[in-house]
């Protein structure tokens, strides 16, 4: 079993952006045989996601999640205005799974952060 990728992730509130979230080159193999890609994002307490769990911002395949070349470990997550506008200022946990079948891969984690929007508003 690898170890998911940390990864960081700043947004301003409601900014409407395009978020690349990075693969392990040893999960390369589930990203291929995925069926459906999720990145989820938490209310969390010292890095570590609240329970219960109540995602605040939920993406897949249909909905803003995308992998347009599975080679480049890279998941690309569409934020759009509505995501991130009534959210608190302050650090989320948020982590991208793939899913295949019975098979649950946890392949990226770590913060984003909600920062005051780039006007200053």
């Amino acid at each position: 079993m690898t170890s998911p990728v940390i990864q960081t992730i700043a947004i301003p509130a409601g900014d409407t952006r395009v978020e690349n979230v990075t693969v392990s080159s040893d999960d390369s193999d589930a990203l291929l045989s995925a069926t459906e890609v999720v990145f989820a994002v938490y209310q969390q307490a010292f890095g570590i996601p609240n329970f219960p769990l109540h995602a605040v911002v939920h993406k897949t395949l249909e909905t803003g999640v995308s992998v347009d070349n599975p080679a480049a470990l890279v998941v690309a997550v569409q934020f759009v205005e509505t995501d991130t506008l009534m959210l608190p200022l302050g650090n989320y946990y948020h982590e991208t799974t793939l899913l295949n079948g019975v098979a649950r891969t946890t392949v990226n984690h770590g913060i984003l952060t909600v920062t005051v929007t780039d006007d200053g508003a």
